[in-house]
């Protein structure tokens, strides 16, 4: 059976999850997720995406993304993938798949999933027991947010210009919105819908 065509975003935003085959460790210790931060940060110049929010787990990833033209995910999620796994395996010795499948995308083109979509991916480590704020884990986008300065990777005005044109009225309004455990299941399947969990 031939697989569904992927859905384009009218928006450009998606968010993106891809998962370790067989739900196998994609990073296995610092160095392969700063590695996998380098390769979001250089298709970020050479294909001109923009980085809303992320998160990398043991054994998946999220991503929240906006591709500069209709189409252009393919391109980057194949670059992305093929450039990570072709380093992971050369430097663990190992030959085959390791992402599980394809990765998944979710156009959204909703504005109200936006802010929802956001807290989601910051919250994975506290759904997964890792941490108990968003703010202990390393490998997220979330101390992008908070931070005063300027971020390389992460596209934060573009988040915190919705909540306030006053940048530190705007995070702590981002740091509020953090601290709702609103419970939306952002898993995405066949059906292309955003549900909240029952």
């Amino acid at each position: 059976m031939s697989r569904p065509p992927r859905v384009l975003s009218s928006t450009g935003l998606y968010h993106v999850i891809f998962r370790g085959i067989n739900h196998l460790n994609i990073f296995e210790e610092d160095e392969d997720y700063q590695k996998m931060l380098k390769i979001i940060a250089s298709l970020k110049e050479s294909d001109s995406i923009e980085i809303y929010a992320y998160c990398l787990m043991t054994n998946h990833v999220h991503l929240f993304l906006k591709e500069k033209e209709i189409g252009d995910i393919k391109k980057v999620m194949h670059r992305l993938l093929t450039t990570y796994v072709g380093w992971f395996n050369r430097k663990y010795q190992r030959n085959g798949s390791l992402i599980g499948n394809r990765y998944k995308s979710e156009p959204i083109e909703n504005e109200k999933y936006y802010f929802m979509l956001v807290r989601y991916i910051h919250q994975n480590p506290i759904r997964a027991r890792i941490c108990k704020m968003p703010n202990e884990y390393r490998w997220s986008s979330y101390k992008d947010y908070i931070s005063k300065g300027k971020t390389s990777l992460t596209d934060t005005a573009f988040t915190l210009d919705m909540l306030s044109s006053n940048k530190s009225e705007a995070i702590n309004y981002f740091i509020e919105l953090h601290q709702i455990d609103e419970v939306v299941d952002f898993s995405i399947t066949n059906t292309k819908k955003l549900t909240p969990a029952q």
